[in-house]
């Protein structure tokens, strides 16, 4: 009656008149459990209080039993413990307690023998036995006894248990309760939040005995917590159930692989996000995001140094209802270096490039790291100002963010370590000493780039100037926002022979947060000239002998984002591209700003073009002089198809500037031809044009 598996024999060693007969929740499949099952009855007999054992064993009757198991359950849980009597000792602790809303309570006890009950010493658990079962002649409950050996080493540990471990079993007892009180109210559906609430705090001000009204805050946070945590535990079951449900709906799709991603995604969200939000969405970020890593992974098996990147919107289900207007992003993405950085503020930054009031909601975030090359990101949003997300912003966001996210990365550098060259710097002084042949030169400067650290730039500098009568210590004045360290001062010559020639070499440290540009790459020119501004405030005029060059370039790129300012474009990190990326360089300088307006604006265009449905992009536009002409592709070998084409042509080197952009994985090359022909024209087109179509046959082909 007790265990199938028995045999007739044993069952004689289980008396079936036995008030406290036993049998365990389970099927046990080895026919010498029932020796086991035998200790454990005993065991549960010198538990149980002498109170209940007198009336089981003195009045059998079916309401003294009803009665008895009533007042047991009541009691429970409860504690017995004994010691051993030689040395080294052991110190025997047995719990009963009821197994619903119990779950983990072996693994508690036994962490919290192990590792409190001498407090700072870990004590060693030499044996344990456990079984949840349940009374013959009360089957409607379930019960669970614990019993464990803590093994002490001397008599110094003993006599410490024995003053502590009846005050120490009475916490664990009320820490016992409170996680069945709380699990049990969690588990009532009819209730809210705020009852379930009031009900817990006044379950544990009973337990510690304590008035209502006189609850400490924090054991109410505690309180609070505990709820929370009992309420994402029952959350988690219902997720498993709903991936379970995934995986039998598509077996093809998912695997058990899938349960790992649960564990990892919940162990890093807080108890509150996860206890607001419907089982079935956290489910469905499971599943996508456990889905995205297998799509990533096969591709990289394809295109190993390529990078892909898969992105989820989702509007964010509440367990009551939908009181609040957000919007869950998963990306999943693999990086293509051990430098690569990828956050939840590189995510940020370009979303807020894309819609403005847009704002982070706390304790939303995970990112997963299980893979060192791949990165799962999941963090929620809202608006500001609470109002819902329009249509056309949430197509905005699908349509834009990806290729942004891409231009987000940081690539982390390492700091430079670079000895000054020697000769280099007395070459620089002769130069700009034969440059001060005049009384009235003002001071003439070579401003170099030195190194970088993990937060400042560093420029060296090389002044020549003229010393007279009114000249004024160079560093008299304090800098405000650059600091500066002289390395050498010294005469390197007379004017006239009579004004000294003062070489000057010092190093400019600045910060750099304010020089990177959208995808974390630092723009020298920027910072260069930001030390330009701080010397004239700090030495008024000079001449930047080898800034010529860069201050044209400046005034040039300056002139265009004024021109392309009626365009409505808001962020020049293009524009820069576009710009520095001119060949040959001087060209820079040369070309005017309201020619190279019309190739920026061909260039941006295809920046933006639907490659998934035109996979080329080609434009041309022939005005005046000029033959402008833009091709895009995500594939970079239509590149040297026409350029090798193009080099058959006989062109004078500064009749054709070129720019190659490679912006979100799109390769986009763009031709400026000058001309008063028109035939040169017409055929510098056209040999563009049959290259293009010489490659499209061989890519159709591959």
């Amino acid at each position: 009656m007790i265990l199938k598996s028995l045999k007739t024999d044993d069952i004689s060693l289980l008396k079936e008149s036995d008030i406290f007969q036993i049998k365990p929740n389970f099927s046990p499949n080895d026919q010498s459990f029932n020796y086991f099952l035998m200790s454990i009855k005993q065991y549960i007999e010198k538990i149980l209080p002498l109170s209940i054992l007198e009336d089981l064993k003195n009045f059998p009757s079916e309401k003294t039993i009803e009665m008895s198991f009533r007042r047991l359950n009541y009691n429970l849980p409860i504690f017995k413990y004994s010691f051993s009597e030689s040395l080294p000792c052991t110190v025997s602790i047995g719990l009963l307690c009821l197994s619903e809303y119990t779950n983990g309570v072996g693994g508690y006890l036994n962490d919290m023998m192990g590792r409190w009950l001498i407090p700072g010493k870990s004590l060693p658990i030499v044996s344990t036995r456990s079984m949840e079962f349940s009374f013959t002649h009360c089957p409607k409950h379930q019960y669970y006894m614990h019993e464990i050996y803590v093994k002490l080493s001397d008599s110094n540990e003993l006599d410490l248990v024995k003053k502590n471990i009846s005050n120490y079993l009475n916490e664990l007892r009320i820490n016992i309760l409170a996680v069945y009180h709380a699990r049990y109210i969690v588990s009532i559906k009819n209730l809210s939040f705020e009852d379930k609430t009031a009900i817990i705090q006044e379950n544990i001000t009973s337990l510690l005995k304590i008035p209502n009204n006189f609850i400490d805050q924090s054991l109410f946070d505690q309180m609070q917590n505990l709820l929370m945590k009992t309420a994402s535990d029952e959350k988690i079951k219902e997720v498993e159930k709903n991936v379970s449900y995934m995986m039998n709906k598509r077996p093809k799709f998912f695997d058990r692989g899938i349960f790992y991603e649960i564990r990892d995604l919940l162990v890093q969200l807080k108890d509150p996000f996860i206890f607001e939000k419907d089982a079935k969405y956290l489910a469905r970020i499971i599943g996508f995001q456990y889905l995205f890593k297998k799509k990533i992974l096969r591709k990289l098996a394809q295109n190993p140094n390529e990078r892909h990147l898969s992105l989820k919107l989702f509007k964010v289900r509440y367990e009551k209802s939908l009181t609040k207007h957000s919007i869950g992003i998963l990306i999943t993405m693999n990086l293509l270096s051990d430098a690569e950085r990828f956050e939840k503020k590189h995510v940020l930054e370009a979303i807020k490039s894309i819609l403005v009031g847009v704002q982070y909601i706390k304790n939303s975030f995970f990112n997963d790291r299980n893979n060192e090359n791949i990165r799962a990101i999941y963090f929620e949003i809202k608006k500001e100002n609470e109002s819902k997300f329009s249509f056309d912003e949430i197509k905005l966001l699908r349509k834009k963010l990806p290729k942004e996210i891409k231009s987000k990365i940081e690539n982390v550098v390492h700091p430079t370590f670079m000895p000054r060259n020697e000769e280099e710097v007395i070459r620089n002084i002769i130069v700009l000493s034969k440059q001060l042949k005049y009384v009235n030169d003002i001071p003439q400067v070579i401003i170099t780039y030195n190194k970088q650290t993990d937060t400042q730039l560093s420029f060296m500098v090389i002044l020549l100037r003229l010393l007279k009568k009114n000249t004024k210590d160079l560093f008299q004045k304090d800098a405000e926002n650059i600091r500066l360290i002289q390395d050498e001062v010294k005469i390197v010559g007379y004017l006239k022979k009579k004004y000294p020639k003062e070489a000057n070499i010092f190093r400019i440290f600045v910060d750099k947060d304010s020089f990177f540009r959208p995808d974390y790459s630092l723009d020298l020119q920027k910072a260069r000239q930001y030390v330009v501004s701080e010397l004239i405030n700090l030495i008024g005029d000079f001449r930047d002998y080898n800034g010529g060059m860069i201050l044209k370039q400046h005034e040039n790129l300056s002139q265009l984002r004024k021109l392309l300012s009626v365009y409505g474009f808001g962020e020049y990190y293009l524009l820069e591209n576009f710009f520095y990326s001119l060949k040959p360089g001087i060209m820079q300088s040369i070309l005017n700003p309201e020619i190279l307006r019309i190739p920026f604006l061909m260039s941006h265009e295809a920046s933006e073009n639907d490659y998934d449905e035109k996979k080329l992009f080609f434009k041309y536009l022939n005005e005046s002089n000029y033959l402008f002409v833009t091709i895009g592709s995500e594939n970079a070998s239509v590149r040297s198809f026409v350029e090798s084409s193009l080099s058959q042509l006989k062109m004078q080197s500064l009749d054709l500037t070129t720019s190659h952009l490679e912006v979100y994985d799109i390769y986009i090359t763009t031709y400026i031809f000058k001309s008063h022909d028109k035939h040169h024209k017409e055929l510098f087109l056209k040999t563009i044009l049959n290259s293009i179509k010489f490659w499209e046959r061989n890519h159709a082909l591959s």
